[in-house]
């Protein structure tokens, strides 16, 4: 019974053996008939065995019999007076092995020519992408570079005291900025104006004529009134700044906080414009929950 049983199992390990060896054995011996109608020039025969071992879904495993698989059936595509599906072939031949090289011995001259021509126009080709893939992984690298770095302000105490809205513009509140300084220029202005002329035409400390009394006073008064409100909005703007003022603020970089030296590359149709400091360095930065490079200037 026990031997029966080893019979049987044999017999069946057998037949698995048998019946799987040719299968595994197909797409090999597949390409060695196709090597052989290819290198006898019969590219009718070589075809269609080259097309079922790489379409729909390729049959070998190796990237040199799929290299030359691919080399081959161009050849034959070409020799057969379809350019297109050769050249098609020969690059995916060059995407496996770009160092693939034609024997003029098995092939034609023409054929040679042809491949080489899209030999050199693959290489060219990749040599473009991967400059781009090149450029497209620095920018990446760049960006997160960038969003890693934070803005350190370092804002000077004594702008504060800077009339005609400098300490508000240093705060980032450009509105307030912009009201002070046109306030306090027209209010200012008017009194230097009216002082200025009643210089110019009477002399510092001059007679006025009885006559020109009135307006004299007049005008003087409305000189007063608009220096003591220039005087007012200077004395409102540096309490305003002060209420306001943060010595050390911090913000996440971009672009145009970096030194041309230092950009990736220039923007062409970016109008915003650059910042200005007297001084720029990258610094250690400690946040709350961070830690990391800074860009630190002064003014």
């Amino acid at each position: 019974m026990r031997v029966l049983t080893l019979v049987c199992l044999g017999a069946c390990l057998a037949f698995v053996l048998l019946t799987t060896r040719p299968v595994c054995a197909a797409p090999s011996g597949d390409l060695v008939r196709a090597r052989e109608a290819f290198q006898r020039g019969d590219y009718a025969t070589a075809i269609p065995l080259l097309s079922v071992l790489l379409y729909p879904t390729p049959k070998l495993s190796s990237r040199s019999e799929l290299s030359e698989a691919h080399l081959m059936l161009g050849v034959s595509q070409f020799e057969t007076d379809n350019a297109d599906e050769a050249r098609a072939e020969f690059d995916r031949a060059l995407r496996q092995d770009a160092g693939l090289q034609l024997d003029p011995m098995f092939v034609s001259r023409k054929a040679v020519d042809f491949f080489e021509k899209e030999k050199a126009d693959f290489k060219r080709r990749a040599a473009a992408e991967d400059e781009k893939r090149r450029l497209a992984e620095e920018r990446d690298a760049y960006r997160r570079a960038l969003e890693s770095l934070i803005v350190v302000e370092k804002r000077p105490y004594y702008v504060n005291f800077i009339p005609f809205g400098a300490g508000q513009f240093q705060n980032g509140d450009n509105g307030k900025g912009i009201f002070f300084s046109a306030a306090e220029s027209v209010t200012g202005g008017v009194s230097m104006l009216i002082f200025g002329y009643h210089a110019v035409k009477y002399g510092f400390g001059g007679k006025v004529p009885r006559d020109e009394a009135g307006t004299v006073r007049r005008t003087q008064q409305i000189q007063i009134g608009a220096g003591i409100a220039c005087l007012g909005l200077m004395a409102w703007g540096i309490v305003d700044s002060l209420m306001h003022y943060q010595g050390d603020t911090q913000r996440k970089a971009d672009e145009s906080d970096l030194p041309e030296d230092f950009r990736l590359r220039p923007r062409p149709n970016d109008n915003r414009r650059p910042r200005t400091h007297h001084s720029l360095r990258l610094v250690p930065t400690i946040a709350p929950g961070a830690v990391g490079l800074g860009l630190s200037w002064g003014f």
